[in-house]
């Protein structure tokens, strides 16, 4: 009898093919061509076309940490999230959402809501032209295992702004500077037995998220700890 492919090796292989297809077209990563760097999860390039915090409500920007480098990228140091369970947790958790999607584990707020970290099928302020819908792929929920899970952000976001002469709406590659907060979801992973279990979570299952807030630029990783349940 042969034995079919479990739902998480299907996922890599679909990573994998379009991370193939990414690399043939120049591009590394799931983030537009324009947009933010997430190491350790999906990436993309750094964009060329930085604002210096002006028009975003992530706070005011100036020449220091936060500022626009002049090799295109925020001169602020990467942040690394580390998500780890609490010590001695009877808790398997799963990161993201019950029921699969490509809804992601974390998001980033600021004063305001939750930061654009990319964008797609949208004009770029640094060409002023709509740019070809770059392959996209997505994974499941992630397994939170006792090394715990990281993730770096370099510092950018997407803001609206316009370009050109008729003032086109365009999407503009912004550096973040001050106060923010990470919020990780998860739930219980419901077979922590099997490489699937992850997956195999129904729509209904609970979940749990936890909020920490921070400072960019940050030196020392942002630690965040799924609860005891």
């Amino acid at each position: 009898m042969t034995r079919s492919i479990s739902a998480r090796t299907a996922c890599c292989v679909l990573a994998a093919f379009f991370l193939a297809a990414l690399a043939g077209c120049g591009g590394s990563g799931s983030a537009r061509p324009d947009g933010p760097v997430l190491t350790g999860g999906s990436a993309g390039a750094g964009g060329s076309i930085v604002a210096n915090g002006g028009g975003s409500s992530g706070g005011t920007a100036g020449t220091g940490s936060g500022g626009a480098s002049t090799t295109g990228g925020c001169s602020g140091a990467p942040v690394t999230f580390q998500v780890m369970p609490a010590p001695n947790s009877v808790t398997h958790w799963c990161l993201g959402q019950p029921a699969g999607g490509c809804s992601g584990w974390f998001d980033l707020r600021n004063s305001v809501g939750s930061l654009e970290l990319g964008g797609y099928c949208r004009v770029s302020c640094g060409t002023c032209t709509f740019e070809e819908c770059p392959p996209i792929y997505c994974l499941g929920p992630t397994e939170l295992t006792d090394q715990g899970v990281t993730q770096s952000w370099d510092g950018t976001y997407v803001t609206s702004s316009t370009c050109g002469a008729s003032a086109t709406t365009c999407d503009l590659t912004t550096c973040a500077v001050g106060q923010y907060t990470i919020n990780v979801c998860g739930f219980p992973n419901p077979d922590p037995s099997s490489p699937d279990g992850c997956y195999q979570a129904p729509s209904t299952t609970n979940s749990s998220c936890v909020s920490v807030p921070f400072e960019y630029p940050a030196i020392a990783p942002i630690v965040v700890t799924m609860p005891v349940e």
